[in-house]
């Protein structure tokens, strides 16, 4: 179960920070400021140290889970939009 919440992790760091450094997607200062937390816990999360690795809840399963799922689906959607918008 720990590297289902890793490879989840994994998902919301690459997301996160794509959509921070993506200039088409205007993030304004709040959600630069929300994404790139969620990119830095993300990260902090996946390099914690072993000591730190408790039992993980199945809330926190969820949790991640979900944000990895809504980062993927939000992902696809703008794709979907852009090419829409591009002509292609």
């Amino acid at each position: 179960m720990r590297m289902l919440v890793s490879v989840a992790y994994g998902v919301i760091l690459l997301f996160s920070t794509w959509i921070v450094l993506n200039p088409r997607i205007p993030t304004k200062i709040l959600g630069t400021a929300g994404f790139s937390g969620l990119a830095l816990g993300a990260f902090l999360s996946i390099f914690a140290p072993a000591r730190y690795n408790a039992e993980i809840e199945r809330a926190e399963l969820m949790l991640v889970l979900s944000a990895a799922v809504l980062s993927v689906w939000f992902f696809f959607r703008w794709m979907r939009k852009r090419m829409s918008n591009d002509g292609i």
